[in-house]
């Protein structure tokens, strides 16, 4: 492989190993909320699906993010996310 291209490689992996870095960090902040959340749930005896707040969720991420991604992109990102974010909230 050409030097040069590999070292472009490198560059761009390294790039893609920080924002991946950050966006676990976000992630884990964001599931420390959900548990915060389904604590208040339980308490409350409120149902832990909320399916409404999920559309609202991709709607707004569709349309401030247009031409990045289209809507069913943004919604299967977020589906696992969704899917760990009410595991969490189950245990509380």
């Amino acid at each position: 492989m050409n030097p040069e291209i590999k070292n472009n490689l490198e560059k761009f992996r390294h790039d893609i190993d920080e924002i991946d870095n950050k966006i676990m960090e976000l992630l884990a902040k964001r599931f420390s909320i959900s548990s915060k959340i389904g604590e208040m749930k339980t308490i409350n005896k409120l149902t832990i699906n909320d399916p409404n707040r999920e559309n609202e969720i991709i709607d707004r991420l569709s349309k401030d993010y247009i031409g990045a991604l289209d809507y069913n992109q943004i919604a299967s990102i977020f589906s696992p996310i969704y899917s760990i974010s009410k595991q969490i909230q189950n245990n509380k």
